[in-house]
């Protein structure tokens, strides 16, 4: 069964693409795995960053939150910190953003580098609204 990341609203599912674009195109262009001896980090000591890494600021980001995945509430708190637009959705979709980041943590950790591009392009095309909650007004 495909995996999808359907959100309830136009504005959620908008907010989740434009993070999920700026993952990707960080993955891509950096095309290397932030980590050290098989083991990945926000941000490693040559100053590579990992997927979720990219979205966590400079002002919030912190040294502490390095032995934990994206969901722990610690890194949490950096990633919505550092994207307020985040705190405009409700729980739901929050919850449904968090699904999807840790996604992109397992593609990066886990994929070879080879198969990121294919893999990201999966996950943007993956991101949804609800249908049943989808505006279906015209204009």
């Amino acid at each position: 069964m495909k995996e999808q990341y359907c959100f309830t609203s136009k504005e959620s599912k908008d907010i989740a693409y434009d993070l999920a674009t700026k993952i990707t195109n960080h993955m891509l262009q950096q095309n290397e795995r932030s980590g050290e001896d098989g083991m990945c980090y926000y941000r490693s000591e040559n100053g590579l960053k990992c997927a979720i890494g990219s979205i966590i600021s400079d002002k919030h980001y912190t040294t502490d939150i390095e032995e934990y995945v994206c969901s722990n509430c610690h890194v949490w708190n950096a990633i919505s910190a550092s994207n307020p637009q985040i705190e405009s959705m409700g729980w739901g979709d929050q919850a449904m953003l968090e699904k999807l980041f840790m996604k992109f943590q397992n593609v990066h950790d886990i994929i070879d580098v080879s198969h990121w591009k294919e893999e990201t392009t999966k996950i943007l095309n993956d991101i949804c609204v609800k249908e049943d909650e989808a505006d279906t007004t015209t204009v």
